[in-house]
This record gives structure tokens, C-alpha cells and sequence, in this order.
């Protein structure tokens, strides 16, 4: 019985031994590891980079241009068609050496406009250079504030260049004083009809004792004695005993002489 007793022992003792080493290799064994399926993604697939955010505003202003680029193709502003080169109601000016009359202007406005003379009491150049137009307007004191027929074409003519001689008392400064004036009714119906024989009339102005006067001439002459004949021709035509022979000054002489060709 002993003998037995004993055997039982070393066989329980061999079965815990057994027993504690399959535990431990249990506990310590390193744990499985699940191997994952990873699929391959196509070319297009491939990782794009992550864009940028975009600056603060520019959210905003990327949502407008969509919406520009979203409006239909009618809504796209027309360009601009060319403005015609005469508007309705628009007042030409001068081209190609005429003027052409619009409404409501007379021979003093003409005279007057910039891109003319720039003078009023210059109308008498435009009479002479359009007595065909201007024939059958009706002589008064009010002529040259008459109104014109509109698209009526007057030829517009620019002073000539003169160079003056240089030498003293060579310049053909003698001119026949018509007339003076105060008013446009005593000067205006005899500088038409001296216009109308053929002579180059102007109307310059002048100041006597403070008083503005304006004075019909007719010039320019080298020579005092041509001068004095051709006022003798002048009374007897006008009727006027109060002609005289003057001399203009330079400024008057200058300013028109490029229009002036002396006596017919």
C-alpha cells in the first residue's frame, strides 16, 4: 500500500508539472495578428493632394464669378453701337471750309462761333464770299440778324498769311472811313450795298472820348492818294459827304488784313 501511495504522488506531481507548462506557453505566447486585405486603387484613383484653403474673401468671390459664368449667353452686355456722326439736334460746325446753317442762325452768330471769327461785326467777310446764297435775303438794318433758311451751305473763308514788308511806310495801311456809327441801322444797309458793288468792307471798332463807336472802311492801300480816289467813287455811289481817308493802326491792320485784297 505504500508502494502505491507513492506511485499516486509522483503521477499527480508529473500531471501538474504537465499542466503548469501548458499554461505559461498559454499566457505568453505573442497573439495572432489578423492580416488585413488591402485593394490595390486604379490609376484615376490615385491620391490627390489636398487643396489649400482658400484666403478669407476668396470664397466669396469664387461664388460670384460662378454665378457670372451662370447667366445665360442673351443676358451678356452688347457692345456699344458707334454714335452716328451727327446726331438729331446736334449743331454742326465747320467742315471742309462751309458751314452749314442750322436753325436760328444769323450772319452776326456765324461771325461769332468759335470755329469762325469769333467776332459778331465780321459778318460783312461772310457776305462777300456768299452773295449767291445771300441774294435774295432783303437788305435792312436788321440783316445780319436775320434769321437764315436752315441747311443753307456758306462758304467759310480763313485769313490769308501776310507777312509785312519789314521796310517803314511799306505796308498798304490807307483805308477810306465810310462811315461811323453807334448803331447797327446807320451801318449795316450801306456796308451791304458797298459789298454788293464789289468793295472790301469791314466794320472795325473804335473809341472816341470813351463812346464805342463802329466804323465802316474799306481798305487796304500802299498810298495815301489811292486811297482819296477811291472815297471820291465811294461818296458819289452812297451819297456821303462825311468819307475821309484814314490810317489804320497795326492791330486793326493785322487783324484784317488775311481777308482784305484792296480795291476792286
Amino acid at each position: 500500500m505504500r508502494v502505491s501511495g507513492q506511485v499516486f504522488l509522483c503521477s499527480l506531481a508529473v500531471v501538474l508539472l504537465l499542466y503548469g507548462c501548458s499554461s505559461e506557453e498559454t499566457d505568453f505566447s505573442p497573439p495572432r495578428q489578423t492580416q488585413k486585405v488591402m485593394k490595390t486603387a486604379p490609376d484615376s484613383e490615385a491620391k490627390k493632394p489636398t487643396p489649400a484653403p482658400a484666403p478669407a474673401g476668396e470664397e466669396k468671390k469664387a461664388a460670384t464669378v460662378e454665378r457670372v459664368e451662370e447667366k445665360p449667353v442673351a443676358e451678356e452686355k452688347k457692345a456699344e453701337a458707334p454714335k452716328p456722326a451727327a446726331v438729331q439736334g446736334e449743331r454742326k460746325g465747320v467742315e471742309g471750309g462751309y458751314y452749314v446753317v442750322n436753325k436760328g442762325d444769323t450772319l452776326a452768330a456765324i461771325a461769332a462761333r468759335d470755329d469762325v471769327y469769333q467776332d459778331r461785326l465780321k459778318w460783312p467777310i461772310l457776305v462777300r464770299f456768299n452773295l449767291g446764297e445771300l441774294a435774295t435775303l432783303p437788305v435792312g438794318p436788321d440783316f445780319h440778324e436775320r434769321e437764315l433758311p436752315p441747311g443753307m451751305r456758306m462758304k467759310i473763308v480763313l485769313p490769308r498769311s501776310s507777312r509785312p514788308s519789314g521796310k517803314k511806310g511799306a505796308d498798304p495801311i490807307w483805308v477810306v472811313n465810310v462811315l461811323s456809327s453807334k448803331t447797327d441801322e446807320k451801318i449795316v444797309p450801306p456796308a451791304v450795298a458797298l459789298i454788293k458793288e464789289g468793295y472790301p468792307v469791314y466794320i472795325a471798332r473804335g473809341e472816341v472820348k470813351g463812346a464805342a463807336w463802329m466804323r465802316l472802311r474799306v481798305g487796304f492801300f500802299r498810298k495815301r492818294a489811292e486811297a482819296d480816289e477811291l472815297g471820291k467813287k465811294i461818296k458819289d455811289f452812297m451819297k456821303y459827304d462825311d468819307s475821309w481817308t484814314a490810317k489804320a493802326d497795326r492791330k486793326e491792320f493785322d487783324e484784317f488784313r488775311g481777308f482784305l485784297n484792296g480795291a476792286p
